[in-house]
């Protein structure tokens, strides 16, 4: 289940983003469209995707799609 998780994160990440070169250790420093509009998008994305609700603090944690595993689990 993980690793179809995170496939799906990454899928997710290269359409908002808009960048194919894209893996779970991808970050903020290393997407240059990563900005903070972006960021509430891939939010909004994950959250709908996953059936989960983000709290403001959880949001500001994810500084790389793998920071995203530890909030759907």
């Amino acid at each position: 289940m993980k690793k179809n998780n995170e496939k799906l994160i990454i899928e997710i990440a290269q359409k908002i983003f808009k960048y194919k070169n894209i893996n779970i250790n991808s970050s903020v420093n290393t997407i240059s469209s990563w900005d903070s509009i972006n960021h509430l998008n891939l939010i909004a994305t994950i959250e709908k995707k996953f059936k989960i609700k983000n709290n403001f603090d959880q949001s500001l944690t994810i500084y790389k799609l793998k920071d995203i595993i530890k909030i759907i689990k």
